[in-house]
């Protein structure tokens, strides 16, 4: 990640120190960087969701004639079951969802910054505006900017929608 158009003569900077580093994260945040698991429906969505099914839906109304019709005991272990389904869907749902975030967690790759003129493996979110990002063979490019060193990089690309898989970039691209 590269501050202003300035190009760059010899061998790659130093980066940041890392006093930079945590005073311009501290500033600036992370936002960008920032890679989100938040669950795509909330509880309430989750119930609701649950609720009206029309298995549930079938249920209900059958608790309801059960009630109607003088079998009120008949009518509400009938309810018991709408809630015991409703109660397994939801937290079954939240398990998932906080495996599926270990995962995610656990998968994530780490970046290779370069601080203080030392290459550090640090997580994604600790990426600021300046630091000089070190990408080897099969490393995963987390942030756009410049390419500082010299020689040619071979870059896929297919995961940006643009069609092309592989694309040579040289200094300054």
């Amino acid at each position: 990640v590269r501050e202003g158009d300035e190009r760059l003569a010899g061998p790659p900077p130093e980066g940041l120190t890392e006093r930079e580093a945590a005073a311009r994260l501290e500033r600036d945040g992370a936002v960008d960087n920032i890679i989100s698991h938040d669950t795509p429906l909330t509880r309430k969505q989750i119930v609701r969701s649950t609720i009206f099914t029309i298995f549930n839906l079938n249920l209900i109304l059958l608790a309801l004639i059960q009630i109607i019709f003088v079998r009120p005991l008949d009518g509400l272990i009938t309810l018991g079951i709408i809630i015991a389904n409703v109660a397994a869907n939801v937290l079954q749902y939240e398990l998932a969802q906080r495996r599926l975030k270990a995962i995610q967690e656990e998968a994530r790759p780490q970046v290779t910054v370069m601080r203080e003129g030392k290459a550090r493996s640090i997580d994604p979110r600790e990426i600021v505006l300046g630091d000089v990002i070190a990408a080897g063979q099969g490393d995963q490019i987390i942030a756009d900017g410049e390419i500082l060193g010299d020689g040619q990089l071979i870059l896929d690309e297919s995961m940006l929608g643009n069609g092309q898989r592989s694309k040579p970039k040289r200094r300054g691209d």
